[in-house]
């Protein structure tokens, strides 16, 4: 028996005895499955590049900026590290994308949507974590916080999207 015989064979034995759907998954991640079928490999399109590398720089980008903040105030630069931590980075990068992606108009319903967005969970989170931090630990104080930060969060969300607004 061939090689290219025996390969036929076991694929059809590995979708005999494995679900299409399994194989088909093994074969878009371009390993081969438990049953030892071939997998066939299909080529990556140039906009699933162009979104991993997008995918990449929010990473790194968010990386760098987290340990700029971390650094500069461990070393002292207050100045420095409230500017970087007030500096909008990470929307400022979304709306790069985002504009050129979807155009002006969402650009600017986005921007409607995080303004008052940041008026409903921010500014409440900020209070939790300002007055807890005294009487309890920074986990506790910075934990309530996001509490109330991701329930005011989702019921925004939700109105926004039940009522259409920023769209």
């Amino acid at each position: 028996m061939d090689t290219v015989e025996r390969k036929r064979e076991i694929k059809s034995v590995c979708h005999a005895s494995i679900p299409g759907s399994i194989c088909k998954a093994y074969t878009s991640l371009r390993i081969s499955p438990p049953c030892g079928a071939v997998a066939t490999a299909r080529p990556v399109s140039i906009a699933y590049n162009k979104a991993m590398l997008n995918i990449a720089i929010y990473f790194l980008t968010g990386g760098v900026v987290t340990t700029a903040i971390v650094l500069l105030e461990e070393s002292g630069l207050r100045l420095l590290s409230g500017l970087a931590t007030l500096m909008p980075v990470f929307t400022l990068i979304a709306y790069f994308f985002i504009g050129e992606s979807r155009g002006g108009m969402n650009l600017s319903d986005h921007a409607k949507l995080v303004l008052i967005g940041t008026l409903v969970t921010w500014v409440p989170y900020m209070l939790v974590v300002i007055w807890l931090a005294p009487h309890v630990n920074t986990y506790k104080a910075v934990g309530a916080g996001l509490a109330v930060f991701f329930v005011l969060a989702i019921m925004f969300l939700l109105l926004t999207q039940h009522f259409g607004w920023f769209q």
